[in-house]
């Protein structure tokens, strides 16, 4: 495994976790640059799980072991480049310059783009579109008609009824 891959893992992995396991990966998304440092026992505390979850974890995800893992964590933090005197995966700060808070920000973003993308599963995104498609949806007095379309097998088994039809105003 390559380690600048270990967040990434920890992201594709996460739904495959244990309970103990998304505390200790919430943990360590939140404060991946303390992590690396901390001691396994450490670690266990602030999570609020046993040493032998995160051990686990560390395996589940493909690792030797804690101190395999914290190298790996470490790699994929990266110390701060020569330019970079701000962690810019910090939290924003009252005292922070508007440069850094928007640094800040969009290295977040970033991560979680990165996290939403390692989560995708293509065929369940394919299906939905499948779906979806069979489906039309015209506009009808400003609301959207659920109805199937007609050449859709969803059109013989109806699964929810069309928008009830208004007459239209009369005035006098």
């Amino acid at each position: 495994m390559e380690y600048k891959d270990v967040l990434d893992t920890m992201t594709g992995e996460y739904n495959n976790l244990t309970k103990s396991g998304r505390k200790a990966a919430d943990y360590i998304f939140a404060h991946r640059v303390e992590a690396q440092y901390m001691s396994i026992t450490a670690l266990a505390e602030e999570c609020g799980v046993a040493e032998a979850t995160i051990s686990r974890f560390c395996r589940t995800l493909g690792f030797s072991g804690y101190n395999d893992f914290k190298l790996a964590l470490a790699k994929a933090s990266g110390a701060p480049a020569a330019d970079d005197e701000v962690g810019i995966y910090g939290k924003v700060l009252p005292e922070d310059s508007i440069t850094d808070m928007c640094k800040k920000l969009y290295a977040t973003n970033v991560a979680a783009i990165g996290q939403t993308l390692a989560q995708i599963d293509e065929e369940n995104v394919g299906r939905a579109v499948k779906y979806l498609s069979a489906w039309s949806l015209p506009w009808r007095h400003g609301r959207v008609s659920l109805q199937p379309h007609p050449s859709s097998s969803a059109s013989r088994t109806p699964t929810c009824r069309p928008w009830p039809r208004r007459s239209p105003r009369r005035t006098m």
